[in-house]
């Protein structure tokens, strides 16, 4: 069940059960005291009828005589008129009625076991019994004449005109708890609904299942990463920075909601000097240097913290980081070799059998190919480490038998290693997801990759198109986040767009993919060239 739904719910069946109980104890109460209050004014009006000269007189009279007084009815009945209530009766301690509305009841005996207790007791009473005219609530009230008992004046409420005064009273309260019932259901609706809002309309288990995953994530990634707030204060860190910066000797808890200036002044002051802006700078800690990748978090034009990746300076890292370059680089190599030396054979068969011109044609075709795509590379890419990883996609698509083509309109000048490093990521990536997108795609279209570079602008343009098959609907708005990947080989990680990504935001770049009329995949880059250098 949805979050929404779930609150809904819950919110209509324990308000609606608050409601109904409240109402029915509202009801029970209200009852209660109308049926109180209806006692204390009928034992109230009762006792002023006892102590009535007239009332006395009559009662006198009749246990003289034996007679009911004829005055003593209209007496009775012109005071009832006065008041509420439904009946005055008057009777003699034998229970004869001198007095009641139904004339033809005067002179019989009173109904209802309840005024035996008046009479045995001689002090008020007050029931609800049934008497000659329905359920009554039913005040009692002794007579006495000479200190001696002569009889009960009886005031009574007939329930069913008690019931009709408190349905009314009933409906009116109902109508009132009604509307604030419905107000309640309709504010609870609107705070659901900007509850959810807030957060995305995203369930709490996807939260949570989302806020674990990265968690799990941040503390698996080698580079050293620090959240801050736009108040210097620590917000999130990984495993791998408090590696470095604590030597893992003490726990994140002391750190977080810290000002990062306890963990590293050097970086407190790298984050003060960004100026909310995302660039790349280094920093001393404990006799080390450290590269650090600062990226603002704005929201709404408001800087709202920082997320820092920085690792350590050390030479080790790179000659390991060029050893596998080499190494992949002499694998290649070695396939090669193994592929030239059957085109040798094939040369060596050839001049055996005396077929020179041909073994001459051989030679020919495959010396023409190969130096015009290096004159050409060279030409058009005045960098040499740029050019090196072109030459190197070059060879690899030529063993996986995809035609890799670079525009002639190409053009590309010399950068400093540092950022000619950077180019090579986004380069190196882009060539080889299109080289396997369209290996891949081979047995559908001719596996064809184009590559285009300029920098003839104020900006550097990477454009790479391929013969693959496209990226899938279903990742199209992750494809450069850590792990997402369209490939089918189960050992491609999903790491060479979130790589190239990565490098792209610390140009202040920007990247994006589209498919062409032509059914290809094409993927361009545009770099602000301020934010590289030069080599003079």
């Amino acid at each position: 069940m949805r979050l929404k739904s779930y609150l809904s719910m819950s919110t209509v069946i324990i308000t609606t059960s608050i409601v109904v109980i409240v109402t029915a104890s509202l009801f029970f109460f209200l009852r209660y005291e109308y049926y109180e209050g209806l006692k204390e004014k009928g034992t109230e009006i009762a006792n002023i009828l006892a102590h009535s000269p007239v009332v006395t007189q009559a009662l006198v009279e009749k246990e003289q005589t034996g007679k009911i007084p004829p005055f003593i009815d209209k007496y009775i009945e012109k005071q009832r008129s006065w008041t509420e209530a439904s009946f005055f009766v008057i009777t003699d301690t034998q229970r004869i009625r001198l007095s009641h509305p139904d004339k033809e009841k005067i002179g019989q005996r009173f109904v209802g076991d309840d005024i035996e207790r008046p009479l045995q007791t001689g002090k008020p009473v007050s029931t609800i019994g049934l008497g000659s005219l329905g359920w009554a609530i039913r005040n009692f009230v002794p007579v006495f004449h000479n200190n001696r008992m002569i009889g009960i004046v009886c005031v009574g409420y007939l329930t069913d005109k008690a019931s009709g005064v408190l349905f009314n009273q009933y409906n009116r309260l109902l109508a009132l708890i009604m509307s604030i019932y419905l107000i309640y259901i309709t504010i609870s609706c609107f705070v659901f609904w900007k509850f959810k809002k807030t957060f995305l309309d995203l369930e709490p288990e996807y939260i949570v299942n989302k806020f674990k995953e990265h968690k799990l994530v941040l503390n698996t990634i080698k580079e050293a990463i620090i959240g801050v707030d736009n108040e210097m204060n620590i917000t999130t860190i990984n495993n791998s920075a408090m590696k470095l910066l604590t030597k893992g000797k003490e726990m994140k808890s002391q750190y977080i909601d810290k000002p990062v200036m306890q963990l590293s002044t050097g970086l407190a002051s790298l984050l003060l000097s960004s100026h909310g802006q995302m660039n790349n700078q280094n920093f001393q800690f404990s006799n080390e240097t450290y590269d650090a990748e600062i990226y603002p978090i704005i929201r709404h034009n408001i800087i709202k913290g920082y997320v820092v990746i920085f690792y350590k300076q050390n030479p080790q890292v790179q000659l390991e980081y060029e050893v596998e370059h080499l190494t992949h680089h002499n694998e290649m190599l070695r396939s090669r070799a193994h592929e030239y030396a059957n085109r040798l054979n094939a040369l060596s068969g050839l001049l055996q059998l005396g077929e020179i011109e041909q073994a001459i044609e051989m030679i020919q075709e495959e010396t023409d190919g190969y130096q015009q795509m290096l004159k050409n590379t060279l030409t058009l890419i005045e960098d040499p480490l740029i050019c090196g990883v072109i030459v190197s996609k070059f060879t690899k698509a030529e063993h996986i038998h995809v035609r890799l083509s670079l525009d002639p309109d190409s053009h590309l000048d010399k950068y400093t290693p540092k950022a000619a490093e950077k180019l090579i990521i986004i380069i190196g990536n882009l060539l080889d997801n299109a080289l396997l997108a369209a290996w891949e795609n081979r047995k559908k279209v001719p596996a064809q990759v184009n590559i285009y570079l300029s920098d003839r602008s104020e900006h550097m343009i990477i454009e790479v198109e391929d013969s693959g098959k496209g990226i899938s609907q279903g990742i199209e708005k992750y494809i450069y986040e850590y792990g997402v990947s369209s490939k089918q080989d189960i050992e491609e990680h999903g790491v060479g767009l979130f790589l190239v990504k990565r490098t792209v935001d610390a140009f202040d770049g920007n990247i994006e993919w589209e498919h062409t009329e032509e059914g290809n995949t094409l993927f361009s880059v545009y770099l602000d060239k301020k934010k590289m250098g030069k080599d003079e």
